[in-house]
């Protein structure tokens, strides 16, 4: 899908999230987030791929998995 912009469901989840940071608030709230939050990111991600591959040498687009989620590089400190 392409990058239509952040919609208002977007930033509704991020405060609401804040308002129940909990991990069983978050995991009843899984399905709003992959719909509201992750996938707009990864069209994002996408659509701004080409712009920045232009502007940094550096930058790589690691893209979407197979099962939809965004990798992390090995080295990443994130992955260990």
């Amino acid at each position: 899908m392409a990058f239509e912009g952040f919609k208002p469901s977007f930033f509704k989840f991020l405060k609401d999230h804040k308002a129940n940071n909990e991990k069983a608030w978050f995991e009843a709230n899984k399905p709003r987030y992959k719909d509201e939050i992750e996938a707009p990111l990864l069209d994002f991600i996408t659509a701004i791929a080409p712009t920045l591959a232009k502007v940094s040498p550096h930058f790589m687009d690691m893209g979407a998995s197979s099962n939809g989620t965004y990798e992390h590089p090995a080295s990443s400190p994130r992955s260990r």
